[in-house]
């Protein structure tokens, strides 16, 4: 392997390092602005600030905690609407814009924890993804573009014995970190806030 491939490969394994270790950057505090910010039915919102809210303007530096107290405080919101309804909803109200169903509790768990979510990378998000994914990308480019001189014709590159190409131990992890993203992405969203927050510049 060429030097400059070699150090493309590092460039890459830097950059998606970082890319990493961003998903624990910042903090989270739950304040009433941030409630009327993510939840837009005001039934819902009645509810949740009727809740006795022992984390309100609190900071945690962990994801879990934070999603393990608002899951808590959002059941508890559930269970007051669903006794209030028993008695009858108010004139002209929709159910489920009063009832909080399990599919709105999911769903305010990432939007108050993306609006929740302060400090670290989300004050300068612009200059973390050009270091992220500009250390990637040019690592790759790196490694990939010295191939372009190779004479073409039939060569002995080792495909066949290629950790990422031949089921090997490299190929297995980067497969698990794919799906595995995936899987956060379009099921518990919630927990990748920093990666979301991450990625504005672009959106």
């Amino acid at each position: 392997m060429k030097k400059i491939q070699k150090a493309g490969l590092v460039l890459f394994v830097v950059g998606f390092s970082i890319f990493i270790l961003t998903l624990k950057s910042g903090h989270y505090e739950l304040t009433r602005q941030v409630i009327e910010s993510a939840i837009t039915k005001r039934y819902h919102k009645e509810a949740i600030t009727a809740v006795n809210m022992q984390m309100l303007n609190i900071q945690f530096e962990s994801n879990t905690e934070f999603l393990i107290k608002l899951n808590k405080l959002l059941k508890d919101a559930q269970l007051i609407n669903d006794l209030n309804a028993k008695n009858g909803l108010p004139f002209g109200v929709n159910e489920w814009d009063y009832r909080l169903s399990e599919n709105d509790i999911k769903y305010y768990n990432y939007t108050i924890t993306l609006a929740g979510q302060t400090g670290g990378l989300i004050v300068e998000s612009t200059r973390w993804i050009f270091v992220t994914f500009g250390f990637m990308i040019l690592g790759a480019l790196l490694y990939i573009l010295p191939k372009r001189n190779e004479l073409p014709g039939k060569k002995n590159d080792n495909t066949f014995k290629n950790s990422f190409q031949s089921r090997g131990v490299f190929g297995i992890l980067l497969g698990i970190f794919l799906i595995g993203f995936y899987v956060l992405l379009y099921w518990f969203p919630e927990y990748i806030t920093s990666w979301i927050h991450l990625a504005d510049p672009l959106s």
